[in-house]
């Protein structure tokens, strides 16, 4: 563990922290700053709880820092936005109600830290770092955890109260390759995610397939405690599918040639394992996905299945015309046909890249536009549509991507 990492945290915030402990109070790093200071990482959200201040005090000294949003009485959290901080006071959470947000939330700055973390999902989350006395916090024993590479509840009670807390074991899992214990998969089992806000679904999934070093694992979870049955789509992975969805789960994730849109990227592999369009859509649809993400995904996923049945210069050249004005990219679909299909689909799909310049999208693309026709002496009308159509067609079939060429042709 990077210990000596913790003494970092400060250096960005040295003007808050000496604020706040002038006024009586105490700065505490606290969640997955601490974490992820400890494993080495990259820290990209700093989170921290002031103890011993009222929330008025605590809003006037954050003013001083430059523009603060605040969550709310109750809730006690400040954002600096313009410092990539969250401050909050310490609060007890009551469960009042079902599902994730079912929960009376009041603030209290005199807390004890144990109180106070006891309310937090796991071990390795439940650490605080005091930046004044260099101390670090850890009444769950998260750091003995993290070193041991498995995760625990820190309060099964509390866990249990919220179901969101399983998804987060899903990713965490396979962010950093921790096993959850026989109680923790227990109390995950016991969850029902139909209480889930859809948002906060597709926000636990991006962090397993983007983040993930090995998203099988989250997978393998969801299976394990018997909640893929939630899970609309997924579910409908069975036998050698599901296998040979784990491995190339993990290759994905890492492929050199994945494009910058990753989450679609490894969606679009996952659908490749779906056996039908209605399973993909579900799955989308239970995500609720973007409308963008939603057609990147099931039309690369068409693509990918329409190799099987392409042949000749026009087939080929159709196929690539429709990725290139659709969604997704070429390079993410060879991308996933190199990871995806056999090598002689591969081999094939390169050969026909080089026969016909499939991957160059200002020739797939029609070069022969209306005002060309209206330059020609022909009237807009319905006919429109049908020659631009048998121009663009010539286009493919023949290799023709020279203008004039293709306007010769359109005279007879």
């Amino acid at each position: 563990m990077e210990v000596n990492n913790l003494k970092k945290l400060k250096d960005s915030y040295k003007d808050i922290i000496q604020s706040v402990t002038h006024a009586g109070g105490r700065f505490l790093f606290i969640g997955g700053c601490v974490r992820d200071a400890l494993l080495g990482g990259v820290i990209k959200d700093y989170d921290a709880e002031v103890y011993g201040l009222s929330p008025e005090n605590l809003e006037n000294i954050l003013k001083d820092s430059g523009p603060v949003s605040f969550a709310g009485q109750s809730f006690g959290v400040y954002h600096l936005h313009h410092r990539d901080l969250e401050i909050s006071i310490p609060r007890k959470d009551q469960k009042v109600g079902a599902g994730h947000r079912g929960f009376k939330i009041s603030a209290d700055p005199f807390l004890s830290f144990p109180e106070a973390s006891r309310r937090r999902d796991l071990t390795m989350n439940s650490m605080g770092y005091d930046p004044i006395t260099n101390e670090l916090l850890d009444p769950w024993d998260g750091q003995k955890d993290m070193a041991d590479k498995v995760l625990k509840a820190t309060d099964s009670k509390v866990f249990g109260e919220d179901p969101l807390r399983a998804l987060r074991v899903m990713q965490l899992s396979a962010r950093f390759l921790m096993k959850p214990d026989q109680a923790l998969l227990a109390l995950c089992s016991q969850q029902d995610l139909s209480e889930l806000p859809s948002e906060r679904i597709l926000t636990e999934f991006r962090k397993l397939l983007v983040k993930g070093q090995k998203p099988s694992w989250g997978f393998v979870f969801l299976k394990e405690t018997g909640l893929l049955k939630y899970i609309d789509g997924l579910k409908d992975i069975k036998g050698s599918s599901w296998k040979i969805l784990l491995e190339k789960l993990d290759f994905g994730v890492n492929h050199p040639d994945k494009n910058s849109v990753e989450f679609s990227f490894m969606l679009t592999l996952v659908a490749w394992s779906m056996p039908a369009k209605e399973s993909v859509e579900a799955f989308l649809r239970y995500l609720k996905v973007s409308n963008h993400t939603y057609k990147e995904v099931t039309q690369g996923d068409d693509a990918l299945h329409d190799l099987a049945t392409l042949d000749g210069a026009y087939g080929w050249r159709r196929w690539a015309h429709n990725i290139h004005k659709g969604y997704t990219s070429f390079d993410t679909i060879k991308a996933l046909v190199n990871l995806l299909m056999e090598d002689a689909m591969l081999i094939k799909l390169t050969q026909a890249v080089k026969d016909y310049d499939l991957d160059n999208p200002l020739k797939m693309m029609p070069i022969i536009q209306g005002k060309d026709l209206i330059n020609q002496g022909i009237t807009p009308g319905k006919e429109f549509t049908d020659i631009l159509k048998r121009c663009h067609d010539h286009q493919l079939a023949a290799g023709c991507f020279d203008k004039s060429e293709l306007l010769l042709f359109l005279q007879t």
